[in-house]
């Protein structure tokens, strides 16, 4: 995973357009098998006022804060600490770039430059339904980078939960190389006030790729909150334009 040191890990994120991608195959689409083994299911809520997030395993156990940033355009948009509040050790962050459809993540605390690992979340085409991202992934032949896709779904469920038709805001995560959809987000329905949605991951890629998955996706789905809030004439739709 590439190591850098200038701020929100600045470099030329055109380097995540492959050539003769996947992506646009149609074959790239596929369906979420049956829960395995190592499928962990984390459910996520939303505080009313400032709107941050809470993540909680399948047992409701707390697991994850994730402080949201809206008025300070030189904080991360959004932080993710370990435990049940912002006391907790930063785990990882995403800055929405501005006047882009791209954002920048950062794998650990990024005021730690020898330790902060920078990937680029990037858009693949104007529609805003395809978001590609790449780390390295630990392997007992060394280690492997690999090349994922976030795409909107109105098909792909969890378990007997399936996405709405009229629900933007469901997407699966496609592993580029085998066509494996490895996890799934579905937002909640506007019934529910506080709970935005929930995340399942059917691989085992160890802890960094479970917080890199979690951090995209509330990327995607904040982006489009905040959007919507705009849209709706709304206030605090600061953090990245685009």
């Amino acid at each position: 995973m590439d190591t850098s040191k200038t701020s929100y890990g600045m470099h030329n994120a055109s380097s995540l357009y492959p050539a003769n991608s996947m992506i646009d195959s149609d074959s790239f689409d596929g369906a979420l098998s049956k829960p395995t083994p190592d499928s962990r299911l984390y459910n996520i809520y939303n505080t009313v006022l400032r709107h941050d997030y809470n993540v909680t395993g399948a047992d409701k156990t707390p697991i994850f804060h994730i402080h949201n940033s809206t008025i300070k355009p030189k904080k991360p948009d959004l932080t993710i600490h370990s435990g049940g509040d912002e006391n907790g050790t930063v785990l990882a962050v995403c800055k929405f770039l501005h006047f882009s459809r791209h954002f920048k993540v950062c794998l650990g605390d990024p005021h730690d430059l020898n330790l902060a690992q920078w990937e680029d979340l990037v858009c693949q085409n104007m529609r805003r339904n395809k978001y590609r991202w790449q780390m390295t992934i630990p392997n007992v032949a060394g280690p492997q980078r690999r090349s994922f896709v976030w795409k909107s779904t109105h098909h792909v469920g969890i378990g007997d939960d399936t996405p709405s038709i009229f629900n933007a805001r469901c997407w699966k995560l496609v592993e580029e190389q085998t066509g494996q959809v490895v996890a799934v987000f579905l937002a909640k329905n506007l019934k529910s006030f506080t709970k935005s949605g929930k995340l399942q991951i059917d691989v085992n890629y160890g802890q960094d790729f479970d917080l890199m998955v979690l951090i995209t996706v509330l990327a995607l789905y904040e982006k489009q909150r905040r959007r919507s809030q705009n849209s709706a004439g709304g206030g605090g739709g600061g953090g990245g334009g685009g």
